[in-house]
């Protein structure tokens, strides 16, 4: 494959995981409000709501498209690429491996739980403080 086409191949793979990124990123922002200033009665629904983003992440993340890109990509003439271009193929191949072998429904009740565990902690220690 010619240096034309296989730097294409890495801008389509940069722009899947540049989405990804950015969703994680809404991800962070919906933790944020849960400890910042989300009221106690809205809970159940936000767990519910990071348990879907945490599923359409993973979704993303597990596309089989980003494994065809990676894998062209980690195919082709490592001189194509610049040192933090490598560096990325690299993470984004270790990042797709790791993902791929869990799955959804583990990430939706983990993200579910774990935002539960947190309200939970929270009316906890706000009982503590009152009693």
């Amino acid at each position: 494959m010619n240096s034309k086409k296989i730097k294409e191949v890495y801008e389509q793979l940069v722009i899947k995981l540049e989405e990804r990124s950015r969703l994680g990123g809404v991800m962070a922002t919906m933790h944020w409000d849960q400890e910042v200033i989300m009221p106690i009665a809205a809970a159940e629904n936000r767990s519910k709501q990071m348990a879907a983003l945490a599923g359409v992440l993973h979704e993303k993340s597990v596309d089989v498209e980003i494994g065809r890109l990676i894998d062209e990509l980690v195919d082709a003439d490592i001189n194509n690429f610049t040192e933090i271009e490598q560096c990325n193929i690299y993470e984004a191949k270790r990042e797709y491996e790791l993902e791929t072998k869990i799955p959804k429904q583990l990430i939706q009740e983990l993200a579910e739980l774990s935002s539960r565990g947190h309200q939970l902690s929270i009316v906890a220690l706000s009982d503590e403080y009152c009693h």
